[in-house]
């Protein structure tokens, strides 16, 4: 589950407990957030990209021995989530992506 802007994975605290019941739920910071590392600095912003970000998460589920995923995002962690089905169609089994319209 990745969160949005400018939250943290804490967003998802009402929501992880009820798919806890029948999923593995894994709710990272996403690259620059919470206490996630922060990516490096650079004159392009290359660690900052959402290409990168999707990268970075796609490793974070390898080190935690996850070979394919769902993944449920919003705002920011969906724009990751896109990329992430994008870069690595055969990683990310579905996705739902919420996002926010202010009228």
């Amino acid at each position: 589950m990745l969160h949005g802007n400018p939250q943290t994975h804490a967003m998802w605290h009402k929501v992880s407990p009820e798919l806890a019941n029948n999923y593995t739920v894994i709710c990272p910071d996403i690259p620059g957030y919470g206490k996630s590392f922060k990516p490096t600095l650079s004159h392009n912003h290359e660690g900052h990209s959402k290409v990168q970000m999707a990268a970075d998460m796609l490793e974070f589920m390898t080190n935690l021995g996850y070979d394919t995923f769902y993944v449920v995002a919003h705002d920011r962690g969906a724009r990751i989530a896109h990329r992430l089905a994008l870069d690595f169609p055969n990683k990310v089994i579905k996705i739902i992506l919420l996002e926010n319209k202010l009228q």
